[in-house]
């Protein structure tokens, strides 16, 4: 039997000789599927069938999609995107695609010739609404300065007119040649090439006009943005707009394209909260369409020649029908801004909170959105229990959905679980601690539940807690901001103030040091010492070997890495565009995950493991044992190792003495990847170490028990 100290001995021989093979690691990154999110606030298909999408701003720009909608791809080569939305696109009679951008500092007018591979500006406009009329020229809403403009010569030049409407919310032309424009202060039409106008507010329609579209039949539909009532959803027109009456209220429809209509005359309308309405009987009635939806607040919709149709939801991507409306599938867009990423222990389910939360039950590969239940999108934060619950928090809404939701299956539904929380809160961090109790900080202070949620009471501590962690002997820790870091020692009741500055993330490691920010503390907070990453830090996170990542964000330098606890620093962005990471988070493979601002996912090619350090090392070496997760851990924990030989396998725990505490595998075992559950129950708590052997080979390392 090996005593303690020769234990301890080989787990720092174990560090030792790992450790200084980590620089030679070379990380690379690959953007996953999804999460889907961003907004598309304008569509345009081409005889080929292909979909392009145009983004809100700093989404990317234009994405295309060349299998009829089942994925979307970023096609944005010479577009100038900062700050600037896609806010209409259109064919031109060639099949090139013309694009409008809009922005306060420069809108900009671009042309693909090559299905949109690469994109050359063409003209200054402005603008948020487009049609096209039967000879091919392109009308442009502005919103700026009471005008709208035409170009017909494919958008090379345009020509300026004074549009009734103070604020062109959207524009639509008839296969006549009357033209229609909403705005904020009712509709307009024209028919005689815009010489005169006619206000259509003393025709029965009603002020904040913003989607207008035509029926094969030549009855005409109205949306409105207003919220009251007698002014708000769906107004119809049978004669050309001389007469308006209301067919469908209650809801709000946004600008500038949220009413289409099939080519046998079905009516689709996308509201604002209520998802997308359909009426199959010129409006007469209306029904819901939501089935699949997981999103609700539509900006834009399209429908393409064989009859798909696309909406864009704010925040939610893009949703596609291919049996009218009937049924909906998320389809795009990789905009979503990640807030933050976890890891479920008891399965290794991904949870990303977007716009709502979505979910990876693969590594990352597949993702869905996972919002039933949930109230409040604007979620921001996540604990998980052992058990695998699911806590999330999100901002404040003064319409007061809930700030926590809990999922006790996988996220399939929530609940809300805030009662004694104060409503009136940005929710930003949560913590778990050994025994399953939840901590949350509200806008008054720290919050402790230790019924799964039911109730909670507040333990103090200032408000507006932007981080919060527990070390392995139970004391909290939070981070406010400039406000820096406070403790909270376990059983104790009084808050000590440790640190000004620098708290917007706070992460405990393994061997108990703390990282707040650019600071690192190893004697529980007592004193801080700056450490080299100067950028803003988002998050972090650490690998089984006790590796460290950070994600850095507010005009960022991407993702850097520590293997010696955060000595030292150095960048792994290769691969990685943007450098605005908002979360990071190690999956049980030890692969390394990057939640970005507006490009949904990365995640590294390769384990942060096995990345120049285990294929080195089993070249001498039949295996290489990971640390287990979780650590600290109250009952259950997984220890997991790689082996390149098929071999006899002896795995074991000890105590703190160096006294053998159960034997986990004695077998044979094939080369690979093995793991194995270790159930602590009946043991007290305290240090022990697991060692792994084959053959003559020895590993070992520490994890620690609480009770």
């Amino acid at each position: 039997m090996k005593n303690f100290n020769v234990l301890a001995k080989q787990f720092t021989l174990l560090l030792a000789f790992i450790a200084p093979t980590l620089f030679a690691q070379d990380i690379q990154w690959e953007q996953l599927n999804g999460p889907f999110g961003g907004t598309a606030l304008s569509f345009a298909s081409n005889a080929n069938g292909d979909v392009f999408a145009g983004a809100d701003q700093d989404q990317r720009g234009i994405f295309r999609s060349t299998d009829v909608g089942l994925t979307f791809q970023p096609k944005s080569a010479g577009l100038y995107l900062e700050n600037r939305a896609v806010s209409w696109l259109v064919p031109d009679d060639t099949s090139y695609i013309i694009a409008g951008t809009d922005s306060h500092i420069g809108s900009k007018v671009y042309k693909s010739k090559d299905n949109g591979e690469s994109w050359t500006q063409i003209a200054d406009l402005g603008g948020t609404s487009v049609a096209k009329n039967d000879s091919g020229h392109i009308y442009v809403g502005n919103t700026a300065f009471a005008q709208y403009s035409v170009s017909k010569d494919g958008g090379y030049t345009w020509v300026h007119y004074p549009s009734p409407a103070a604020f062109t919310n959207c524009i639509a032309i008839t296969d006549s040649g009357h033209i229609f424009i909403g705005g904020n202060y009712t509709g307009y039409r024209s028919t005689d090439s815009g010489a005169n106008w006619k206000n259509l507010g003393s025709a029965g329609l009603p002020d904040g006009i913003n989607s207008i579209a035509f029926a094969p039949n030549g009855t005409i539909y109205a949306g409105c943005s207003r919220e009251n009532t007698s002014n708000s959803g769906v107004y119809r027109s049978t004669d050309n707009g001389d007469s308006w009456t209301a067919v469908k209220q209650g809801f709000r429809v946004y600008a500038s394209h949220n009413i289409v209509v099939n080519d046998t005359g079905e009516i689709f309308v996308g509201s604002w909260g209520y998802g997308i309405w359909k009426s199959t009987d010129n409006g007469d009635t209306w029904t819901q369409c939501n089935s699949g939806l997981g999103h609700f607040y539509i900006k834009s919709m399209h429908i393409t020649d064989n009859g798909d149709i696309y909406a864009g939801l704010s925040g939610g991507g893009i949703y596609r029908s291919t049996d009218n409306g009937e049924t909906w599938q998320q389809v795009g867009l990789t905009a979503a801004s990640v807030k933050k990423i976890a890891i479920n222990p008891a399965n290794g389910y991904m949870f990303a909170s977007v716009n709502g939360v979505s979910r990876s039950t693969d590594g990352g590969q597949t993702w869905e959105t996972i919002n039933s239940g949930l109230a409040n999108l604007d979620t921001r934060t996540f604990a998980i229990q052992e058990d695998g619950t699911i806590f999330c928090g999100a901002g404040f809404n003064y319409n007061d959905p809930g700030v926590i939701f809990r999922s006790s299956d996988n996220g399939n539904s929530w609940v809300r679980a805030d009662t004694g929380i104060a409503w009136s809160t940005h929710l930003n961090a949560m913590a778990v601690d050994a025994y399953g109790n939840i901590y949350a900080g509200a806008y008054d202070g720290i919050y402790k539940s230790i019924n799964n949620g039911s109730s909670w009471y507040n333990i103090g501590a200032e408000g507006g807690a932007k981080g919060l962690a527990l070390n392995s002997a139970g004391d909290l820790f939070m981070a406010k901001d400039a406000h820096g870091v406070w403790r909270l020692l376990n059983n104790d009741t009084s808050w000590t103030h440790l640190m000004d500055g620098s708290g917007y993330t706070i992460f405990c490691g393994s061997n108990d040091n703390l990282y707040c920010g650019n600071f690192r503390s190893t004697d529980n907070g007592d004193t801080w010492t700056r450490m080299s990453i100067d950028y803003f830090t988002s998050s972090f996170a650490e690998n089984s070997l006790g590796h460290l990542f950070c994600g850095t964000f507010n005009y960022g330098s991407g993702v850097w890495r520590s293997t010696d606890y955060g000595d030292t620093w150095s960048q792994i962005n290769t691969g990685l565009p943007i450098m605005d990471i908002r979360s990071v988070a190690v999956d049980s493979d030890d692969y390394l995950y990057a939640g970005t601002w507006g490009e949904s996912v990365f995640k590294t090619t390769t384990s942060t493991v096995t990345t120049g350090i285990e294929d080195r090392n089993l070249e001498t070496s039949d295996l290489s044992l990971m640390q287990n997760y979780p650590n600290p851990y109250s009952q259950f924990t997984t220890i997991s190792w790689q082996q390149s030989k098929q071999n006899h396998v002896l795995l074991c725990v000890y105590d703190f003495t160096g006294r053998k505490s159960q034997t986990l595998t004695d077998t044979e075992m094939p080369a690979g990847k093995h793991k194995v559950t270790f159930d602590a129950s009946g043991l007290p708590a305290g240090v022990y170490f697991y060692q792994l052997q084959v053959n003559s080979q020895k590993q070992t390392k520490k994890m620690v028990l609480i009770k």
